[in-house]
C-alpha cells in the first residue's frame, strides 16, 4: 500500500519546496509588481522543455501552474521561474521513471482516486478535460517513485536531540494574551459605556459586551480570542498588551467605529519540551534528509540525462536561480 503516513513528506522536495523558497525572504531578487499571464495564444504550442524522447508546451507548463500554484499568487517572474524549476525537475523525473518502466498498479489508482475523491471533486472545473487528471496521476507516480528511492531514510533519536539543542529559538512559543472587546458606533456612547464596565468584573464586561456592542463577537461575551504579538493590527496591540489581566483601556476609535478593550488573560513565553514536539522535530528532519536526497538525484539526472529548455520561449523572462 502506497498511501502512508510518511509518505506526503516524501513528495516535498517536488512541489513544496517552490514555496520554501519563495516564502523564505525571495534572497534572489525583489519581487518586481508585474504579474504575468502564461494564457498566450502566440505562446501556447512553442516548446519550452525536451528530454529524451519527450517534448512540453507553454499550454503543459500552464496547466501545471494551475493544479500546484496558489490562485491568489501574484505570477511574477521570479515566482513563474521557480515554478518552471520544479516543472523541469518534475518532467526530468517522469522521464527517469518512464527509462525504468515504472507504472502505476489499478489497485494503487483506484487507493489513490478514493483518498483523493474529495479533492478531485473541488477540482472538477481543472480535471473535466481530463489535462488535469493527467497531471494528478503523474504526480502520483512520481510520489510512488520516491517513497521507493527513500524509504530507508530514518531518524535516530540523537538526531532529534541534536536538532532540539541547536533550535530552541523555533520551539519557544511566544507570550499570548486573552482579549474582549465591546465595539460601538459612536464616541459619545462608547465614553459612557466605558464608565459603566471600567471596574467592573468580568461578567459584566461580558453582559455588556452582549447588550450593547456591534462587534461579531458580541455574542460571545465580546471574547475575541487568544493572539500573539503581530496578529492584530499595530495600534490595537500597542493598548492591549499594556493592560495588566482584568484591566479595562480607554476607548480607541478605528476605522470599525470606538473600541473598549479588555485583557481577560496572559500566557507567558514558554519554551516547549522536547518530548511535547519530538514527533514534529522527526518530521522535520526527516523532510531535510528527502529534500536533500532528491535534490542530488535531480541534479545528477540532469548530468547524465540529454534534456534541453528554451526559456526564450516563455511568455515571461525567466529569473536564473542564483542559488544553484
Amino acid at each position: 500500500m502506497i498511501f502512508r503516513k510518511r509518505e506526503k513528506y516524501r513528495f516535498v522536495f517536488l512541489v513544496l519546496s517552490i514555496y520554501l523558497a519563495i516564502q523564505c525572504g525571495n534572497t534572489e531578487k525583489e519581487i518586481e509588481p508585474i504579474a504575468y499571464d502564461l494564457n498566450k495564444p502566440d505562446k501556447q504550442n512553442s516548446i519550452i522543455l525536451k528530454t529524451e524522447d519527450s517534448f512540453y508546451l507553454n499550454s503543459d507548463f500552464e496547466q501545471y501552474v494551475s493544479l500546484t500554484a496558489d490562485d491568489n499568487l501574484r505570477m511574477s517572474s521570479i515566482i513563474l521561474s521557480r515554478l518552471f524549476d520544479s516543472f523541469i525537475e518534475e518532467k526530468i523525473l517522469l522521464q527517469d521513471i518512464k527509462n525504468q518502466d515504472i507504472s502505476l498498479s489499478d489497485n494503487e489508482i483506484k487507493q489513490y482516486i478514493t483518498s483523493l475523491s474529495r479533492q478531485l471533486a473541488n477540482e472538477e472545473e481543472k480535471t473535466k478535460d481530463g489535462i488535469g487528471s493527467k497531471i494528478l496521476f503523474e504526480k502520483l507516480l512520481i510520489n510512488k517513485f520516491t517513497f521507493e528511492l527513500t524509504k530507508d531514510i530514518n531518524v535516530i533519536p540523537e538526531e532529534i536531540d541534536n536538532y532540539y539543542e541547536k533550535n530552541k529559538r523555533e520551539f519557544l512559543k511566544p507570550e499570548m494574551i486573552k482579549v474582549s472587546q465591546i465595539l460601538l458606533n459612536a464616541e459619545d456612547e462608547a465614553i459612557s459605556v466605558l464608565k459603566k464596565v471600567k471596574d467592573a468584573p468580568k461578567e459584566l464586561f461580558g453582559e455588556t459586551a452582549r447588550l450593547f456592542s456591534v462587534g461579531v463577537e458580541a455574542k460571545n461575551n465580546g471574547e475575541m480570542g487568544i493572539f500573539e504579538l503581530g496578529q492584530l493590527p499595530h495600534k490595537m496591540e500597542k493598548i492591549i498588551f499594556a493592560l495588566k489581566v482584568g484591566e479595562v483601556s480607554q476607548v480607541m476609535e478605528s476605522s470599525y467605529g470606538f473600541h473598549i478593550f479588555r485583557l481577560d488573560d496572559k500566557y507567558p513565553a514558554e519554551l516547549l519540551s522536547k518530548e511535547d514536539i519530538a514527533s514534529e522535530i522527526k518530521l522535520k528532519i526527516f523532510d531535510i534528509k528527502v529534500r536533500s536526497f532528491m535534490g542530488e538525484y535531480i541534479k545528477d539526472l540532469k548530468s547524465k540525462m540529454e534534456w534541453s529548455f528554451y526559456p526564450k520561449e516563455l511568455p515571461f523572462p525567466y529569473q536564473r536561480n542564483d542559488n544553484e
